[in-house]
């Protein structure tokens, strides 16, 4: 080897080891970054020089991100932290209607944006989760109209490719997408009560309920519906010579509420259990159908209901007529009071009526070569040629190839302070053997340059 090849190869080897450092000094100083992910230096050949008789070959460093590398996870206890386990990164875009470029992350430490204009799908003065430098996380709307018909609200992976399927698009995700939450009438309701064995007149068993939808409209048009608390009287009149029978009529003179029963009549064995209505069972002798009172009810408001009356727990014995326990379904409506994200990705609100109902879903992306993402700074990654093709999917099915997500925390950093002192020792002896040679080159040159004088 030539002396300017000693020289070369020497300057190449400092440079490279000063890379290396840098490197190492980035890691150090992000051991407590959000998911942050390790860049570990790795280091190549280089030809450096070549004559008739000789190649010389310098060096060269090579980063690789560890990105695949899971991180520990870190319990926060904010309804909105969420971190991935596994597989996956989180699709943020800057621009509020998304024609911005998507990028990725796995730092799940998102927070509310009120947007400032309107954009797109975006309205000015909405709330939506974002990360900590305001790009807006991107995820699925419910489907409204399937969450009030209790099926799937949102678009589901593909079992064998692992990819959303369905044309749904992306949206950013607003948290307060549904303000108020709608009232449900009462449609059935489970009496366990008494009624007074030596009673001669007609007992009355009130049961409150929520009554249907009331729509009104305010004098600039707007319209607002309330679910007003209602109250249905099953009354019970005992028939005339039977000690054991009862007519069931529907009555609330305080409200003005009306209706009928079918069956409208009761009837008890001698020990104070309900004979009629019996209940309906299956082939396989399961209860398909509680002894039960369906009512028809007209309210004092004109709207109208039928409710299914569980009375298999309805007693006739020699004590007061009342009521023991109540269960009755239907609420009235509800505004919205806190959001939170669960191991599934779905953001649900928190109703004032205690009602929690899905409002978005979290999307998450996977590339062939995660690894190969190219860093761009505040947790964010580009996609790249290297990293290959991404696929779209969500984290709660068995196409999400073992990806979980852990909500109220957040995922670690990888780095391994301990790995990290340790390399840099390694770094610092091998700079400093490159500039032992160097400075050997430079006394050899100056020999030479002696040898002419």
């Amino acid at each position: 080897m030539s002396l300017g090849g000693a020289f070369t190869n020497s300057s190449m080897a400092m440079i490279t080891q000063s890379h290396a450092l840098g490197q190492i000094s980035t890691n150090v100083a992000n051991i407590n970054t959000t998911g942050y992910k390790q860049v570990d230096t790795n280091f190549k050949t280089l030809l450096s020089e070549s004559t008739a008789n000789f190649d010389f070959f310098g060096v060269k460093p090579v980063d690789y991100r560890r990105v695949s590398e899971q991180g520990g996870l870190l319990t926060t206890g904010r309804n909105l932290d969420v971190a991935i386990g596994g597989q996956g990164l989180f699709m943020v875009n800057q621009q509020a209607d998304l024609s911005g470029e998507t990028f990725y992350t796995r730092d799940g430490s998102f927070g509310a944006r009120v947007a400032k204009e309107t954009v797109g799908k975006v309205v000015a003065g909405n709330s939506y989760l974002s990360t900590q430098d305001g790009y807006y996380v991107m995820g699925w709307a419910a489907d409204q109209a399937a969450v009030q018909a209790g099926t799937e609200p949102f678009p589901v992976n593909d079992t064998k490719t692992g990819t959303i399927t369905g044309a749904r698009a992306l949206s950013p995700i607003q948290l307060n997408t549904r303000a108020e939450a709608d009232g449900q009438a009462t449609t059935a309701a489970v009496v366990r009560a008494n009624i007074n064995a030596l009673a001669t007149n007609t007992q009355s068993l009130g049961i409150p309920v929520w009554g249907p939808e009331v729509t009104t409209t305010a004098a600039d048009g707007t319209t607002s519906s309330t679910w007003p608390r209602q109250n249905v009287s099953l009354e019970f009149t005992p028939v005339a010579g039977s000690q054991n029978s009862w007519t069931v009529a529907i009555s609330d003179p305080n409200s003005g509420t009306t209706g009928t029963a079918t069956p409208a009549q009761v009837t008890f064995n001698g020990d104070g259990t309900l004979l009629s209505p019996t209940r309906e069972f299956n082939a396989d002798g399961t209860v398909k159908r509680s002894a039960t009172i369906d009512i028809a009810v007209t309210y004092a408001n004109g709207t109208t209901g039928t409710i299914a009356v569980d009375v298999d727990a309805l007693t006739q014995v020699s004590s007061a007529t009342q009521i023991r326990n109540l269960d009755t379904n239907g609420y009235k409506e509800g505004s919205l009071i806190g959001t939170s994200i669960d191991a599934g990705g779905v953001l649900s609100g928190t109703y004032s009526n205690g009602q929690t109902l899905p409002l978005y879903k979290l999307a998450l992306t996977d590339f062939q070569a995660n690894d190969h993402l190219e860093a761009i700074g505040k947790n964010l990654y580009r996609a790249s040629d290297a990293a290959g093709e991404s696929r779209i999917f969500s984290a709660d099915s068995a196409a999400s190839v073992g990806t979980t997500l852990t909500s109220g925390a957040l995922e670690q950093s990888t780095v391994d302070l301990g790995d990290q002192f340790s390399k840099m020792i390694t770094t610092q002896t091998a700079y400093s053997s490159a500039a032992t040679v160097f400075r050997t080159c430079d006394e050899m040159s100056q020999t030479v340059s002696g040898l002419k004088r």
